[in-house]
């Protein structure tokens, strides 16, 4: 009996720690869930005359929960829109897939859109880093490529993700 206490204590204890150092141990992703992905700051590169221009961006994309594995959770855009300099693009068509990390808390996302009114694809990925400041959702490190009819931009920087 006495055994069987501190077995359920030491389990008990353990997923507590778990939860706490890792949020996204949490059922965060459920079937139907709405997520939404907001660049918190990032920047955009490209070559022109063999000259290398900077410019903001604005990343906002809404995601639906179509599928939740053991480690994976698969989604469907909703709707998006991303903001290069003076340039803007509706994002109609995407999707995502989140790898829940066993090595360190968190998730490893991959993100692919389309825009095809304006003809652009991109493909994102990103890495989770900690809660954002106000605790309301997480900072992600994220990576970009971004093409279109014209050229191509090198999309970094930093993302929130939280659920609706």
């Amino acid at each position: 009996m006495k055994k069987s206490k501190l077995l359920t204590t030491t389990i008990l204890i353990l997923v507590l720690c778990l939860t706490i150092t890792n949020p996204t141990m949490l059922a965060y992703a459920e079937e139907e869930n709405i997520h939404k992905v907001e660049s918190v700051e990032a920047l955009a590169y490209t070559r022109i005359n063999n000259e290398t221009i900077t410019l903001p961006v604005k990343i906002d994309l809404t995601f639906k929960v179509t599928d939740y594995f053991k480690r994976l959770t698969t989604t469907n855009l909703v709707e998006g829109s991303i903001s290069i300099g003076d340039e803007s693009y509706v994002v109609d068509n995407g999707w995502a897939i989140a790898l829940h990390r066993t090595n360190m808390p968190g998730i490893k996302a991959f993100a692919e859109g389309w825009c095809t009114g304006e003809n652009a694809h991109f493909i994102i990925l990103a890495v989770d880093i900690g809660k954002a400041e106000d605790g309301n959702g997480i900072l992600m490190k994220f990576k970009c490529g971004f093409k279109h009819t014209e050229g191509w931009y090198y999309i970094n920087g930093t993302l929130l993700r939280y659920k609706l």
